[in-house]
């Protein structure tokens, strides 16, 4: 009696230990770990052909007895209108691995020299209603394409946004519009930009009216600019005062056309 229980015993160990050996030997049998040159976070699929790689822990990794990591191909890619590079990973079964380098894991595949990209995950895809342009967006930059760039990256779809840039044909400002209706014969709502903003909008190019509807415009008398100290000269026949979301002060003299303006017709402030 006691013998069988000691053959029953040594029976069930001999069965553990098999099963604790047994990803290591799977491993070594076809199912590979596989590294990036960018990071120590090694991934696999475990053998079953799944379309998304799983990153692996380094005791998952020991778990299944430590086999060497397969080099996966990876290439480096950068648009040449943004900072950023990417890194493009490849399998034999499943999707690719995209991954924006920070400069340490640039650092650490060896500064690779990216080529340039065509197209990218992530990027976002914009037309204003001010102008035909396409805007793509990749990491917070902004970038109008050209026409072979946009084919180059396949046509890719766009969102029109109820967004108008709006700058007046005598002024350098320009003004973010909305709902921005290039047509409507409302006043226009927005916010006049700084060039920074301007700028990182991606410089989308404006619609240019000499007045917008809904800019009003009045004569200020003489008298009443004695105190002023602003940039546009003074007349004695006094001045001209703009009101509108793109520009709100006076006009200097040699606009007053453009406007319609002149101190005989012009209603008084």
């Amino acid at each position: 009696m006691v013998a069988r229980r000691l053959l029953a015993l040594a029976t069930l160990v001999l069965l553990v230990a098999g099963l604790g050996a047994a990803p290591a030997s799977a491993a070594r049998a076809g199912f590979p770990f596989y590294s990036r040159p960018y990071t120590s976070v090694l991934v696999t699929d475990y053998g079953l052909r799944q379309p998304t790689m799983q990153p692996v822990s380094f005791e998952t990794w020991l778990a299944w007895g430590a086999p060497a990591p397969v080099p996966a191909p990876t290439e480096y890619l950068k648009y040449p209108w943004a900072p950023q590079i990417v890194a493009r990973t490849t399998f034999p079964h499943a999707e690719p691995i995209w991954q924006v380098l920070t400069f340490d894991e640039w650092a650490r595949a060896g500064y690779p020299t990216p080529r340039a990209a065509a197209w990218l995950p992530t990027t976002s895809y914009t037309k204003f209603l001010s102008s035909p342009e396409i805007i793509a967006e990749f990491g917070g930059v902004n970038h109008i394409l050209t026409f072979d760039e946009w084919r180059a990256a396949g046509f890719p779809a766009f969102v029109e946004r109820s967004v108008a840039y709006a700058k007046l044909s005598w002024d350098a400002g320009i003004a973010e519009t909305y709902p921005g209706n290039p047509g409507a014969e409302t006043k226009l709502n927005g916010v006049r930009l700084t060039y920074a903003q301007w700028a990182a909008a991606g410089h989308p190019t404006p619609m240019v009216r000499d007045m917008f509807p809904g800019d009003t415009f009045c004569w200020v008398p003489a008298e009443w600019l004695v105190n002023d100290q602003g940039p546009v000269p003074k007349y004695p026949e006094g001045g001209i005062s703009y009101e509108g979301v793109t520009y709100s002060g006076y006009v200097p003299r040699e606009h007053w056309p453009l406007i319609g303006a002149d101190v005989a017709t012009a209603p008084h402030c």
